[in-house]
């Protein structure tokens, strides 16, 4: 019988014949097998199972035994052998000879070990899972699932295998969701869907599988997007009120990304120089072509001032050229904001996502006027001076005594306005005073306000 291994033994199991196929199975040579006991080949671990069926043969208990066991080859290598053992008795019914014939299982014991290793995992990964995983067999039953749907679905498991969802939870919604289950399945396409249970967003991913000799099975994968919906809804949210503050504001705003030399230009910035929002674009050229030639050089003088660190805020005053030709004033404050380091970059990237909050706040003064103004304001007086722009109530400039009587720098003093230096109490009568001037009702107007400095200190009246 070709590839099987047979010997024939004693009582005592020592080998008396043997064939070739037993040779080559164990690795010894004929005259290494003779007289070799059956024992000395056998591996530890199944010498005591062996031992204990040659025993209830002797016994006679039984008169035959098959097992599955391991032998040690000479070379010291292991090998699986479905072994048959039947015994041979003499007229006294004592045991003769014991014939056994045996064949190398050792390639499907291995393919088994590692199913069983596979499944181990496979099972280990459906009961840990953070997604939700399932099976269901062609009638769309769930066969195998992951064990975070008894906390979806509110049930043990073993209550929804071999359930479909409309036994679970009888519905028009189930019944339609079997349907597209099962076309999914027979149309044999990858299809994801997202959908909505008990308040929580889910985006699934199912795909049929092919078994053979047996219908397909659907399979897939459920992810919960609750968090990342809630995200996106509250960035939407968030940018709309941003928007909203932009526009109430009054101001323009632009933010410029350095890296990808693209800008975000607000409508209101926009509007200022007569454009629709949808008549400028997000390239740098949208501000740097319209700015007037003579005044190019001084505001990149004071860009790169500040983006180098020499001064902390960046501020300037330049012409920008409208849509019907002319040049309006504006004055730019800002700044940087250093991005994260990059892995792989032993330094910051200084540039790199630079968001930069600008207010753009109108001018109508003439260059001789400025001129006079900043000479005025430069005088180190005892009384505090400062240029304030009605619309926005923020100080456009200040001179030496506003600062130390308030603490605060000009440009801290330009970037925080009037109102976040004025006593709250004050404040409602100065916007009606404010809107007076604004609107050509008044030149001058009366303003008696405890102003409170750096640190929360009053330091006077306005």
């Amino acid at each position: 019988m070709a590839g099987v291994a047979i010997a024939v033994t004693d009582a005592e199991g020592k080998i008396l014949q043997h064939n070739k196929a037993l040779e080559q199975l164990v690795g010894y040579t004929d005259a290494e097998m003779e007289n070799l006991p059956n024992i000395a080949i056998s591996h530890p671990d199944d010498v005591r199972i062996t031992e204990e069926h040659i025993r209830n043969i002797l016994a006679g208990k039984t008169d035959s035994y098959r097992l599955e066991k391991r032998y040690v080859r000479k070379d010291g290598s292991v090998i699986w052998a479905d072994v048959s053992v039947t015994a041979i008795r003499d007229e006294n019914g004592s045991v003769h000879r014991l014939i056994g014939a045996g064949f190398d299982i050792s390639r499907r014991r291995h393919a088994e070990a590692m199913l069983r290793e596979k499944d181990t995992i496979f099972q280990a990964f459906m009961e840990n899972s953070p997604i939700y995983i399932f099976f269901k067999d062609h009638n769309i039953r769930s066969v195998q699932l992951s064990r975070n749907y008894e906390n979806m679905l509110g049930m043990p498991l073993e209550d929804i295998l071999g359930k479909t969802m409309d036994e679970l939870f009888p519905s028009d919604l189930a019944k339609s969701m079997i349907e597209d289950d099962k076309k999914i399945l027979y149309e044999g396409k990858l299809v994801q869907v997202d959908e909505e249970l008990n308040g929580r967003y889910y985006t699934t991913i199912k795909f049929p599988v092919d078994m053979e000799g047996s219908p397909r099975m659907l399979a897939g994968f459920t992810i919960d997007i609750t968090d990342r919906i809630r995200a996106q809804q509250a960035l939407r949210e968030s940018e709309a009120r941003w928007q909203f503050a932009l526009e109430g504001i009054g101001d323009g705003v632009w933010d410029w990304n350095v890296e990808t030399n693209t800008v975000f230009f607000s409508n209101q910035w926009k509007r200022m120089i007569g454009y629709e929002p949808e008549e400028i674009g997000d390239s740098l050229t949208e501000w740097s072509a319209r700015m007037h030639p003579d005044d190019t050089d001084y505001v990149y003088r004071e860009i790169n001032k500040h983006l180098s660190g020499e001064n902390p805020v960046y501020y300037s005053e330049h012409r920008v050229q409208c849509k019907d030709g002319t040049y309006k004033w504006i004055l730019d404050s800002g700044k940087v904001m250093r991005a994260a380091i990059r892995l792989g970059q032993p330094q910051q990237d200084y540039l790199a996502h630079t968001r930069t909050s600008l207010q753009a706040h109108r001018r109508s003064l003439a260059p001789g006027g400025r001129a006079v103004l900043r000479a005025i304001l430069s005088i180190d007086a005892a009384i505090g001076i400062v240029l304030l722009e009605t619309g926005s109530k923020r100080f456009v400039m200040t001179n030496p005594a506003m600062e130390r009587f308030t603490g605060y720098t000009g440009d801290e003093l330009c970037h925080l306005g009037i109102e976040k230096i004025s006593h709250p109490d004050d404040w409602e009568q100065d916007v009606k005073l404010f809107t007076e001037m604004r609107e050509g009702n008044a030149d001058i107007i009366p303003l008696k306000n405890v102003i409170s400095a750096k640190g929360g200190r009053s330091c006077g009246e306005i």
